[in-house]
């Protein structure tokens, strides 16, 4: 349910989408975009790097005020692209990265070299709930890192807690292999500090639907690691498709 105490900015202007993702040329304010499903356009940044025992990726719970699935764990970064920003075919040729930088230095605190970032696909989401009917085509992409971020320095009005999962561990919880895996806290709102703790992560702490996008992007994510450039995808209700 979204959020009645929100510190999401409802008057944020979204381009509206048409279901196949062209600009219609309607302009709609957050508020209404979410409430009565418009199509808009989103993103979703994976960030990843390797430690000695594999790699790993960094996730994030969403803040209790956010006005979409609060509390839930997510992707590392996501966002919108607000009214002007979206052009997909730049944003697949690497280009018109800013809206993507801003929101990871805004969320996060790090700054974002974009020849580092590649796109990975689109996917089309749908989520309803009471007072919630969000409907956004999300554009992929992932950050390989050489090493953990030294300072993170996330907003807490974006962020409840940031946490990093060996992308093994991962995949095996995403297959139903386990009930849960270990991760560990990079960063919690509650203690607003880098030290180290654990903390125990289970599906029903993830948002929801997502799990065979998330499941086809852990291979995708392993394949970055290894330093080569995933094939792109589209992932739609019925699974994840090659992109043409």
């Amino acid at each position: 349910m979204a959020s009645s105490m929100t510190t999401d900015p409802q008057d944020e202007l979204f381009d509206v989408l048409t279901p196949t993702g062209e600009l219609t040329g309607r302009v709609a304010p957050r508020g209404v975009v979410h409430r009565v499903g418009l199509w808009h356009a989103a993103f979703h940044l994976w960030i990843i790097w390797c430690e000695e025992n594999g790699t790993v990726v960094l996730l994030q719970r969403r803040s209790r005020t956010k006005d979409t699935m609060p509390g839930r764990i997510d992707v590392s970064v996501g966002g919108h692209f607000r009214h002007g920003e979206y052009d997909r075919q730049y944003l697949r040729q690497g280009k018109a990265l800013t809206p993507i930088l801003r929101e990871v230095h805004e969320e996060l605190g790090l700054e974002v070299c974009m020849s580092n970032v590649h796109w990975i696909g689109t996917r089309w989401s749908e989520h309803r709930e009471a007072g919630t009917w969000d409907r956004e085509i999300q554009e992929l992409f992932v950050w390989a890192l050489p090493a953990a971020p030294e300072i993170l320095l996330p907003d807490a009005r974006e962020v409840a807690q940031l946490v990093v999962v060996p992308l093994s561990s991962l995949a095996k919880l995403l297959s139903g292999a386990v009930a849960g895996v270990s991760a560990q806290i990079l960063w919690d709102a509650s203690w607003g500090s880098t030290q180290e703790r654990e903390t125990w992560i289970t599906l029903a702490d993830l948002v929801p639907g997502r799990l065979a996008y998330w499941r086809a992007v852990v291979s995708q994510l392993e394949a970055a690691a290894g330093g080569q450039l995933p094939s792109a995808r589209v992932f739609r209700d019925d699974g994840p498709e090659e992109a043409s």
